[in-house]
């Protein structure tokens, strides 16, 4: 029997990444962290590669969001999981697990006693030899510090009531499926507690990290002084990823990346730009260097650093190739952008914030879209491509245009995970747990690359405003201005997990605010819902999973004004709509438009479902109408409104 499980490695960011609990063929495991495959990697494969290195994804958009984990630390880098095919081994596990949780219960049906019995990992049935009944306890806790540990069965059912007997196995009684409907007796001494009680007195945390620990090496313990809550080991709570993505625009994101291709050298030296230029110039003074006849330097300071790129020109086939790409960007005026996005990759001052992430995606998508490139110069290949075959359709008063996005490429990192819900009153929110690498104060993130197509939606030109004037339009815009103030007062008050933006709040800038949160706008949320309700209708329409379609809401400032934007795209692999099915959608856009109508204005849940608004964040919406699944939405269910929606649109 195989040892090992087959996972895609985009499935370690969104499912079964470092600190979670897979369940395996041999019961359930925690899968470790990232760090053990620098040295398993080059095991396995006899020093055939290096990890992370040989396995780098270079995004300098995302990788600039992340954080260095060292002040004045490098800016972090990106790494891809590597598959067993990559690296051609068939046979064996990569990344390796843990057996978690120790205790079982044996559930042999020839007990004399006829109860189930629960025991520590390495131990024995009290009643029985045979560990084929036994199975792992289904029952963990964790603290929103995102530690996990075995719950102290022992300590915990004799806590206050008598001396912990050592050794101890446990009779363990379900007569219903309630934690009050368990209950759990010391077989030595025969104090008995139901598991709500247990459940209840389990508050200390201890501060365990199961990923952290390798397969054969004892369980590690800190101080924390967090509550420890009891829960099933399948709970989604226990692991929530924290992730970051951007959709590659060329023309936002060649420049970065190839100087991180060429350059990484003289970026980690914090060499000067002046100075590669006056290098080339000497190169060039010394004829160690000739220009090839494809390029043409209009400047002096463009011809010093053409010809310092010249003369690192002498590498393998790709290092050649992307200096060429870069020669050919650089040869013009391009050289004070190029100048530019060098010394924030040398300051290490990150290269762009969230919102700046999310307004350049925009921009390239929209906004500029005279001027989309159909090859991304960092890579010589098609990254993003809109045909020109656009539709548009009505909804209601408004007119929107939808546009066929034929390639596409996105790149997700995997930042941390959290155990917890968010937003709970009254309880700090949780603790994003890294899942970074540290190589010798080089930060080092998973992330995944995917290739994939959409529809890209927008506002025509043509179209009336949407409708600003109802009840909900207000709500909403009173509730962000209502939030704006109290992040800028004190932005301890929200969740960070919330605003994809949040670190963009500045006390001192009410406009840089409003964009970090810019997803309690009305116009964001409209088109939030719009696209949930969307995506809803061609799920229902074509048979599509709603699952497999992600979204990319795009709300920024232009001037006085928000302008706003949707992509609609699938990206991951075997998911269905990546072979042109999404886009050949868009000749029946009004037909989904007229259908997103009709099933927005009644909710099988109504009146209860318009009637109920949650707290701080006015939501109006449900699974029955709304809601999609967690993997589609990138703002887990929040920020959505029907009636506003239906608002919007009316005469």
């Amino acid at each position: 029997m195989t040892k090992h499980m087959d996972l895609r490695s985009d499935q370690l960011l969104y499912n079964h990444g470092p600190g979670s609990i897979l369940e395996s063929t041999k019961g359930p495991v925690v899968v470790n962290d990232f760090g053990a495959l620098i040295g398993a990697i080059p095991r396995i494969t006899n020093n055939s590669y290096t990890f992370p290195r040989d396995f780098e994804i270079i995004e300098p958009r995302l990788s600039g969001q992340l954080e260095r984990g060292i002040a004045g630390g490098p800016e972090p880098k990106l790494f891809r999981p590597p598959s067993n095919s990559e690296i051609d081994n068939e046979r064996s596990w990569i990344l390796a697990t843990k057996y978690f949780p120790n205790w079982l219960i044996c559930r042999n049906p020839a007990h004399v006693s006829g109860h189930f019995n629960l025991y520590q990992g390495g131990g024995d049935c009290p009643e029985c030899t045979d560990d084929g009944f036994s199975s792992a306890i289904r029952f963990i806790k964790y603290c929103r510090r995102g530690h996990l540990d075995d719950v102290p069965w022992n300590g915990a059912l004799h806590r206050g009531v008598g001396a912990i007997c050592q050794n101890a196995t446990f009779r363990w009684v379900e007569t219903s499926s309630s934690m009050s409907g368990i209950s759990i007796t010391c077989n030595s001494c025969g104090i008995t507690k139901r598991l709500n009680q247990i459940a209840q007195s389990t508050t200390r945390c201890t501060g365990r990290n199961p990923e952290a620990e390798r397969r054969d090496q004892a369980a590690e313990r800190t101080d924390c002084n967090a509550r420890a809550r009891v829960t099933l080991r399948q709970s989604s709570v226990l692991w929530q990823s924290s992730i970051k993505r951007v959709v590659t625009i060329p023309n936002t994101d060649a420049i970065p990346t190839l100087l991180m291709e060429c350059l990484s050298s003289e970026i980690s030296g914090r060499t000067d730009f002046d100075t590669l230029i006056q290098d080339g110039a000497h190169f060039n003074a010394r004829k160690r260097t000739t220009l090839p006849s494809t390029v043409s330097p209009d400047n002096a300071d463009s011809e010093g650093f053409l010809h310092y790129l010249q003369f690192l020109n002498r590498g393998p086939g790709r290092m050649r190739r992307n200096l060429e790409r870069l020669m050919k960007i650089s040869e013009s005026t391009e050289i004070n952008t190029v100048r530019s996005d060098y010394n924030r990759l040398v300051n290490r001052t990150g290269i762009v914030s969230v919102v700046e992430a999310i307004k350049a995606e925009c921009i390239g998508l929209v906004l500029d879209k005279d001027n989309r490139p159909t090859v991304d110069p960092a890579i010589g290949r098609p990254t993003f491509r809109i045909e020109d075959n656009a539709v548009s359709a009505s909804l209601r008063r408004v007119k929107i245009v939808g546009e066929p996005v034929t390639t596409l490429r996105t790149v997700t990192a995997l930042s941390g995970f959290y155990r917890g819900a968010i937003n709970v009153d009254g309880e700090e929110d949780p603790t994003v747990v890294p899942t970074r690498i540290n190589e010798d104060g080089q930060m080092w993130y998973p992330a995944t690359r995917a290739f994939g197509e959409g529809i890209l939606f927008w506002l025509s030109d043509d179209s009336k405003e949407l409708n600003d004037s109802g009840e909900r339009w207000t709500v909403w815009e009173n509730t962000h201005q209502n939030i704006v103030k109290q992040m800028m007062g004190d932005p301890s008050k929200a969740s960070p997990l919330l605003y994809r933006g949040f670190s963009g709040v500045d006390p001192n800038d009410k406009d840089n605010s409003s964009e970090a949160l810019v997803e309690t706008r009305p116009e964001f949320v409209w088109w939030h819902t719009f696209a949930h309700h969307l995506i809803r209708v061609v799920q229902a329409e074509t048979g599509y999973s709603s699952s497999a379609i992600k979204e990319r809401i795009y709300t920024i400032r232009r001037g006085d004004r928000w302008f706003s934007a949707v992509l609609l795209y699938v990206t991951e692999g075997g998911m269905s709509g990546t072979l042109g099915g999404l886009t050949s959608l868009l000749p029946n856009l009004q037909t989904y438009f007229d259908r997103l109508v009709e099933g927005a204005e009644v909710c099988s849940n109504d009146p209860l479902c318009e009637e109920m608004e949650t707290p701080v964040i006015p939501n109006i919406g449900c699974y029955a109408c709304s809601m999609n699944p967690e993997t589609s939405c990138e703002h887990r269910n929040l920020f959505i409104d029907r009636i506003l929606m239906l608002e919007g649109i009316e005469p």
